[in-house]
Formats: structure tokens, sequence, C-alpha cells
């Protein structure tokens, strides 16, 4: 199913030149064999299947890691499989990722019927009311691989009506706020330690987990053709509230979420948190509605992310969640959106600070940091959002003629310009 191969229309790979491609192609190949042995040696998830499934597909449709004995199929087979152990309905630790990985990555009456199984019992979720609406674990998320399969025209007969669903419980969870319409999270859904500080719940204004995350999906749901007109207008609603509440600080105009600890804090440079995620969302919304206003202003944001210097990105690792590799990839995607030489620039300067971190360290260099108590905790972890194999297809996606639309997922997926 990775079929959409660049030509003078389309994807291209950024990095062009023979002796840097060949350099991140053996770090790619570095990466692969490394999280197969990892795999070997620990027990995996179906999502860890789906990841890994992923990652063997997309290296192999162009021969920078050929998978002679099929271990992408074996690792997708092994995802459906183990997900009748799994409850969550999420994208990230769920069957929704499971669904994602089967409708993207492979095709057929098998590949459509365990994808409806998997829809019909999202639907369940979906009837029942929720206020978990972010892209990791909530609605935004589950809404991905449906209309995934609606946009690559293979829907099932759950497809629609789920999708459909979601879309019921984002305009419940609607705020109307003088400036355009909110999302609040509760506190019985955050972490105990941001509940100190927001003890009565927040506006989150990040891609990952708040408002530019229902902007994307909305967007999508206009481009998919599931209820524009619905689609439409919470879409004008959120992105005018956001487009509100943005501070006038170039590079550090949104914080992670409102009411914000420290009006004045730089807001880092990542895919989750901050402008860059924004800007991404936005251009989403820009294209799905032909907005040049709102194109302008995503510009602008992610022109002000290329302008700040890696030492104040406040990024530690190379993962794509909050990392380099994540930054690099966004840029990437950005820039061939745009056709912005500014951004092309910060792509390719992402890309090499992300293989400057390289560590001594599995996997293949690249741990996951974690910061706590003004030290940087390393660990391996192979997985797609904070590990090595998001590392893998950010990088591969640098220097692959393959449109990288694994990053559906991140809700990343911005058409090249024509």
């Amino acid at each position: 199913m990775v079929d959409r191969t660049t030509d003078e229309r389309g994807w291209q790979p950024l990095i062009q030149d023979p002796d840097r491609r060949a350099a991140i192609a053996s770090v790619i190949v570095e990466i692969v064999g490394a999280v197969e042995v990892w795999r070997r040696d620990n027990p995996a998830s179906s999502n860890d299947h789906a990841d890994y499934a992923t990652l063997r597909i997309y290296a192999a449709t162009d021969d920078t890691v050929p998978d002679p004995e099929d271990a992408a199929s074996a690792a997708l087979a092994a995802a459906v499989a183990g997900i009748t152990d799994r409850q969550e309905p999420g994208l990230y630790g769920g069957v929704a990722r499971v669904a994602f990985a089967v409708g993207h990555l492979s095709a057929g009456d098998d590949a459509d019927a365990a994808c409806e199984i998997i829809e019909r019992s999202l639907m369940t979720y979906v009837e029942r009311p929720t206020e978990s609406y972010d892209l990791i674990s909530g609605l935004v998320g589950i809404a991905v691989p449906v209309l995934q399969r609606i946009a690559d025209g293979r829907p099932s007969m759950t497809s629609e009506p789920l999708a459909r669903a979601i879309l019921g419980q984002l305009e419940r969870l609607a705020r109307p706020m003088p400036t355009g319409l909110a999302w609040h999270t509760p506190p019985q859904l955050l972490p105990a330690w941001q509940r100190e500080i927001a003890p009565d719940g927040y506006i989150n204004l990040g891609l990952a987990h708040g408002i530019p995350g229902i902007v994307a999906i909305l967007a999508r749901y206009i481009l998919a053709g599931v209820d524009p007109g619905r689609a439409g207008a919470l879409l004008e609603g959120a992105v005018s509230y956001l487009r509100s509440v943005a501070s006038p600080t170039p590079g550090s105009r949104y914080p992670a979420w409102l009411p914000t600890q420290r009006a004045d804090a730089l807001t880092r440079v990542a895919w989750c948190y901050g402008d860059l995620g924004v800007a991404v969302a936005l251009l989403s919304a820009a294209n799905a509605t032909s907005r040049d206003d709102w194109r302008r202003e995503a510009v602008a944001l992610a022109r002000g992310m290329a302008s700040r210097p890696y030492e104040a990105a406040q990024a530690i690792d190379a993962g794509l969640c909050h990392g380099t590799a994540g930054i690099a990839h966004l840029f990437n995607r950005l820039a061939q959106a745009t056709c912005d030489d500014e951004l092309v620039r910060a792509a390719d300067g992402w890309y090499a600070r992300t293989l400057s971190l390289r560590r001594s360290e599995p996997l293949a260099g690249f741990p996951r940091g974690t910061l706590g108590s003004g030290a940087i905790t390393w660990e391996p972890s192979a997985d797609l959002l904070t590990g090595a194999t998001g590392v893998a297809l950010a990088l591969h996606a640098a220097i692959s003629p393959i449109e990288p639309a694994w990053d559906q997922l991140l809700l990343a997926d911005l058409s090249p310009t024509p």
C-alpha cells in the first residue's frame, strides 16, 4: 500500500547529496537491525508490532533495508492478533493504532474485515460520552484511521457512521468562547503534576493533546467529504479561538496550555507542543478551506520556529514527539507544502542536528532522554513516537522518493506543493 512515489509534482527527497544520502541510509540500516534485536529480547505489544511493520515496509519499499523474509507482514499479523489483549481505544497504546497500520500498510479482503471489526469495537466506545478528545488517546486519534479509509476510497459499512459519531462528540464538547470555540481538558484527565498547576483543568494548545489536533482532524473531515458543513463550522470556531490566544512574541506564540504557568516562558520547538505543531495544524486547515490568511499565518509561525537556535529549542533527544528528528520532519513537510526556502534550510539543519546527537547508548545511538531534577536519564526505546523507529522513519523521509504517509499518525501529512 505504500506506493506514493515522487515525481515532478510531488514528494521530493530533501537531501540530494549522494554522500549524505548514503550516510543516512547506513544509519537507517543500523536502526532497523538494532530494533530487530531489541524485539527478540523484549516483549512487544500490538502497537510495538504495528510500529515495526511500518518501519520495515517503508524502509523496504525503496530498498533502503530490504525485507526478504517479509518481517513486516509477520509483525502486522502479530499486531492484529494482539488486540484482544488491549482495552484502550486510542491511537497511541490502543486499538486505533492497529486499525491505522492495517488500513495503511495492507490491502485485500482480510485487511478490510479486520478494519471493520476494529471500527465496530471503536463505535462502542465512541457512543459513550467521553471528555477525552485528544490525538494521543482520545477522539481525534480514533478518527485518524477511519478518515484514512474513507479518503482512500476503502470505507466499511461502519466507517462513516463512526466518523460522524466522533464529530458529534467533538461538537458536544466544544465550548463557545467570545472569540470562537475551545475544548477543555478536565482535571481528572491530567497527570498529578499538571493538576497542581491547573487544578480546574485547562485548555490545551498542543497538537498532541489539544485544540490544534482538533483543527487538523477537522481539516481532514472536509477533505474526506464527511459532513464538511458541520466540520467547517467547528473548524472556523477552533481556528478563530486559537488565533485569538496567540501571544505577540515571534517564535513563542503558543504556550502548552491556558491558564499558563508562566506567560513569559519560551515554548519548545517540537511536534507535541508549541508553534511548530500549531503551524502544521493551521496549514492543514488552510489547505482544506483555501484560506490564504490561515496559510500566511501558518508559514509565519513556522518561520518563527526556524529562527530559533538549536540550544534554545529544548530538544534533548532525537525522538519524533519532542526531539530533533520530529522537528526535522515537520520542517520537511512544511517546506514541501510551501516551497519556502527558509523552511527547507531549517529541515536540513535539523536533520544534521539529529545525526550529531548519536550516542553510544542503544538503540543504534538514539536512546530516549527524560529530563528530571536537572539531569537527563537515557533509556533504550524502539517505539515510533519517542524511540528509534520514529527517528529512522524521519531520516528515511529525508532521502527517499516515498512520501512518508505514515505521518498521518502525527496529523502532519501535508500534501506537497504541485
